[in-house]
């Protein structure tokens, strides 16, 4: 599919998104902004929650951690030669996290308002959460949500394609065996049904699954600045996937 193709569904990567988003027009900086903040919410949310528990809590401090970065232009020092914007979202959420808790810990010293949510404690008097010791869980929770999101920016863009070439009903049929799930009927069936022999339809699924691949390469190296880390960060994407959540 073309570049051109795949815009229907998402109309830019993230790193064209962001070079839009430092620049000076406000109408161009604002919408930009705003598709990266629907974009990456659930990684951000995901991490959070990790840390302090409870949905709710997430939810107010996933609120005040992207109007925090915002508010201090926080994509001012992304660099697309320096890394994955994966790494530098995360490091950016894990410092706002640690001055949210800093600024807790000294408004209980002063007696004044706390932020509940980052100053509750257990039974035994101990803070729930303590970004010192931000876990792999969090950390973790964040890659799989975001290793989930390319994967599913990806299948989209190939749903686009197969439902403009008239075969959604037959992309709907063998969607499973691109992942080999349980629920995938068997071949013989869906032949059948769509008068198709079986090696007819072995060879349309694996032609559909190195789409997929290939899509999915796509949405990982929007994501990073250099073909060199191409590699490595699809490694460690199939990697997050290996593992039980």
């Amino acid at each position: 599919m073309s570049e051109g193709g795949s815009s229907t569904v998402f109309p830019a990567t993230t790193w064209s998104t962001i070079f839009k988003a430092q620049g000076t027009d406000p109408e161009v900086q604002e919408a930009a902004l705003s598709r990266l903040v629907e974009r990456y919410y659930r990684p951000i949310f995901l991490y959070i929650q990790t840390q302090v528990g409870s949905r709710e809590r997430a939810e107010d401090l996933t609120q005040e951690c992207i109007s925090t970065l915002l508010r201090r232009n926080f994509l001012e020092n992304v660099d697309k030669n320096k890394g994955s914007f994966r790494g530098f979202l995360k490091a950016s959420i894990k410092n706002f996290l640690r001055d949210a808790y800093d600024r807790s810990r000294r408004q209980s010293r002063g007696g004044g308002a706390l932020l509940h949510s980052l100053s509750e404690i257990d039974e035994d008097g101990d803070v729930l959460f303590d970004p010192p010791a931000q876990s792999d869980s969090a950390q973790e929770a964040f890659d799989r949500q975001w290793a989930k999101q390319i994967i599913d920016n990806a299948l989209a863009i190939l749903r686009a394609e197969t439902e403009r070439s008239g075969h959604a009903r037959l992309f709907d049929k063998i969607e499973p065996h691109l992942f080999k799930t349980d629920d995938a009927r068997p071949y013989r069936e869906i032949a059948m049904e769509f008068g198709m022999t079986e090696v007819a339809l072995r060879k349309a699924v694996s032609r559909i699954k190195l789409r997929l691949e290939r899509l999915i390469r796509e949405e990982v190296r929007a994501t990073i600045g250099s073909e060199q880390d191409l590699s490595s960060e699809l490694s460690y994407l199939v990697s997050i996937f290996q593992r039980k959540p």
